[in-house]
């Protein structure tokens, strides 16, 4: 379900009633999408490396591939495209939902003004890696300083104030482009699976040991005011 109203709310006099108002909500589905692959590894390896080694840096490779193929698919997914992925942002975004720069010189008022796009405020802004040299730089120039802290598992991330600073490859984000995103069922943008990626080891098959990795995902807006893009500023 996707709030396109929240319903009105009113102040009342002692005796009355409210005003009955409910928000009211369009109906959207979304289909898990199968993303995945199968590692073939000939068993003439085994004669001269370690089969399972070999096997085991493949399906890696694999993994890092389906992950860099759904944070494309993320911003850039258009199922009139390929009606076996699913849509993304770019597909999402309602026109209100869009600043244009104009061509500007990035600079941090746009950032807070793609940031304030955002219902309830962004979880996270997005760019590529050139655009978030860019931001150091104008910190550095302005005295003023991103926040730094460390994830889960102990990696360097960034704030922008509260909202985190999330980078991608170069390919997936063009230099012109900040996305800023609100993530949660009610709020903006959520991640939908049936389980984890999954590895399976299909044996050997012929002359050939065979992994299938495979993903099922998706991602829902549940409010359409929950994702905003800053687009053509200049570097």
């Amino acid at each position: 379900m996707q709030e396109t109203d929240s319903g009105a709310v009113s102040f009342r006099a002692v005796n009355e009633q409210y005003a009955k108002d409910n928000p009211s909500y369009l109906q959207k589905s979304e289909v898990l999408t199968r993303l995945g692959s199968i590692v073939e590894i000939d068993r003439f390896i085994e004669m001269t490396q370690s089969i399972h080694d070999v096997r085991a840096e493949a399906t890696q490779a694999k993994a890092k591939a389906i992950a860099n193929e759904f944070t494309r698919t993320f911003f850039k997914g258009d199922t009139s495209v390929n009606p076996l992925a699913f849509d993304g942002l770019d597909k999402r975004l309602i026109p209100e939902q869009v600043a244009d720069a104009q061509g500007f010189e990035l600079h941090t008022g746009l950032i807070h003004q793609v940031i304030d796009l955002v219902q309830g405020g962004a979880d996270a802004i997005f760019m590529n890696k050139r655009t978030r040299r860019k931001l150091n730089q104008l910190f550095m120039a302005q005295r003023a300083f991103i926040q730094h802290d460390q994830d889960a598992f102990g990696r360097p991330i960034q704030f922008f104030g509260d909202v985190r600073i999330g980078v991608v490859e170069d390919a997936f984000i063009p230099d012109n482009s900040i996305y800023a995103v609100a993530f949660g069922a009610d709020k903006g943008i959520t991640g939908i699976q049936a389980g984890e990626l999954i590895a399976e080891d299909n044996g050997l098959r012929g002359n050939l040991y065979e992994t299938l990795i495979e993903w099922y995902v998706s991602i829902v807006d549940a409010n359409p005011k929950g994702i905003a893009k800053l687009n053509n500023f200049s570097l």
